[in-house]
């Protein structure tokens, strides 16, 4: 699911900073390889991140602008709610 947590943490991380390679983003959360794993590859999915293959060691994930988008969507949404429409 796109909207999980680590997916939503992941996108942000990669707003932050882009490109980060797998271990930079693992290092910054609190979870298993496998989560990480499904999700940056959820997130290539659905065109929110792009990974680059540079060598089979040398991958890097770039959030996309439909990623920037999406997570813009998102605050807005939040900062609607915290409001109360």
């Amino acid at each position: 699911m796109v909207e999980s947590k680590w997916s939503i943490k992941i996108l942000s991380s990669l707003s932050e900073e882009s490109p980060q390679n797998f271990s930079t983003v693992q290092e910054q959360f609190d979870t298993s390889n496998d989560v990480i794993t499904d999700r940056l590859r959820l997130l290539a999915e659905y065109d929110l991140i792009d990974r680059r293959e540079h060598t089979r060691r040398d991958v890097r994930y770039s959030i996309t602008k439909r990623g920037e988008r999406f997570l813009d969507e998102l605050r807005d949404l939040n900062s609607l709610l915290r409001k109360g429409l």
